[in-house]
């Protein structure tokens, strides 16, 4: 019988080894960078979560502030007008207090919440309804936020000193607007780069659009990633972007997706 040649064998075992290292250091290094690449991520993640709670915690301290110094405004309208009712009558009156306070619009009620006396020609509407709710309340001043058409409007409800009713005063939020602009979302990931071929984005859940990203061409325009790997359950999935596969790791914050990319290549 014809003898193997044990070297054969040797190097059939020498290359099965090296080719199990080869796996282990393939596998290996594919762990250790993912788990970089999370650190990385996570660290950027942690940042721009604290900026933005640091500006909308901001947005709402001025917001309060405005409604409170509104507020101050329509209690000074109503102290006015229960010195001299006639006045509410007058067109011209009326319209005075409105540009003192500089308010956009102000409605004066009867006892039912029925609009009587306006500057804006809403005789014969009613008041906001949670005003109506407590006009009977001679302390009561209340502000509330509405939106009309796209924009904001700050709604400012007072009862009335002289008879029971509602003095109902509209400031539209551009004073507001510019005061805290300076927290603008669109920029957060400016400040937040992610290494040189990473990118760092922030998603409006509703729109499913960019609130910000590190290219900023890329602001207010559709997320080509498909919504469905934002599930909430693993906060990291791969996928492939502009044709190249990334690695993407994302939190949910409140109505907004944050996630930063690194590529996988």
């Amino acid at each position: 019988m014809k003898k193997k040649n044990p070297y054969i064998f040797m190097i059939l075992c020498m290359l099965i080894a090296s080719f199990i290292c080869t796996f282990l250091s393939y596998y290996s290094t594919g762990v250790v960078e993912r788990s970089q690449a999370k650190r990385i991520i996570d660290d950027r993640l942690d940042m721009m979560s604290e900026k933005i709670e640091e500006g909308y915690n901001e947005a709402v301290v001025i917001r309060n502030q405005v409604c409170e110094n509104y507020e101050y405004r329509a209690k000074m309208i109503a102290l006015m007008i229960s010195q001299s009712t006639s006045s509410i009558s007058d067109e011209n009156s009326l319209e005075e207090m409105r540009i003192a306070i500089n308010a956009d619009e102000i409605n004066i009620t009867d006892s039912s919440g029925m609009i009587e006396y306006s500057t804006s020609y809403h005789q014969g509407s009613y008041a906001e309804q949670i005003f109506i709710d407590n006009m009977s309340d001679r302390n009561f001043t209340k502000a509330i936020i509405a939106e009309d058409e796209g924009s904001e409007k700050i709604i400012i409800g007072t009862a009335r000193v002289d008879e029971t009713g509602i003095i109902q005063i509209t400031f539209t939020t551009d004073n507001i607007e510019q005061l805290v602009s300076y927290f603008d979302i669109s920029k957060v990931t400016s400040e937040y780069p992610l290494l040189n071929s990473g990118c760092m984005a922030v998603i409006d859940r509703k729109s499913y659009t960019y609130l910000s990203h590190t290219d900023s061409a890329l602001t207010d325009t559709a997320v080509q990633i498909p919504a469905e790997k934002f599930n909430g359950e693993k906060y990291n999935f791969y996928s492939y972007y502009n044709g190249n596969k990334v690695f993407i790791r994302y939190r949910i914050y409140d109505d907004k997706i944050i996630f930063g990319m690194l590529p996988a290549d």
